[in-house]
């Protein structure tokens, strides 16, 4: 597991190719999560991808494109079932 303060953080290091499943948050300072996800998927299109969000009326801006390999939790939120929500895209992504 890699823990980075910021979406420039993760996007500026060299470990994009390497990450399974990516978990942010849709609200962070200087770049949200649906910029991120957007640049995300340049490189890594279909990265298995969990938004989390404390505003559920955000959510509404996701695309039924993206559902496939994205899975989104509002806060709070129960840790077992995020957890779930990894391994299933983690084996969806594998089929």
């Amino acid at each position: 597991m890699r823990v980075f303060r910021s979406g420039i953080e993760l996007l500026d290091s060299e470990c994009l190719p390497q990450i399974d499943c990516l978990i942010t948050d849709i609200d962070m300072p200087g770049m949200d999560g649906f910029e991120l996800l957007r640049l995300v998927n340049v490189d890594r299109p279909g990265l298995p991808t969990i938004l989390i969000t404390g505003y559920p009326d955000r959510l509404n801006q996701l695309s039924s494109a993206a559902a496939a390999h994205l899975r989104s939790f509002t806060k709070p939120f129960q840790g077992e079932l995020l957890l779930a929500a990894v391994e299933d895209l983690l084996r969806l992504s594998r089929t």
